[in-house]
């Protein structure tokens, strides 16, 4: 679980490194990796994995 977690938190700075690079400002991005703790499909087998490890994005108006 520990090493999946690094592994999603290292996914999700590297996207954030990417939207930087394009423009985007780091102060706006908050990285956050969940490992295997919210999985899509929870079998385990190889085509569910592949669902699972994905980047979501959650925009949150900070205005309200």
């Amino acid at each position: 679980d520990a090493k999946n977690k690094k592994l999603s938190q290292s996914r999700a700075e590297s996207v954030v490194a990417a939207l930087v690079k394009r423009g985007i400002a780091r102060s706006r991005l908050i990285p956050v990796g969940f490992g295997e703790e919210r999985p899509i499909d929870p079998a385990h087998t190889p085509a569910a994995w592949d669902k699972n490890r994905r980047v979501e994005f959650n925009f949150v108006n900070p205005e309200k």
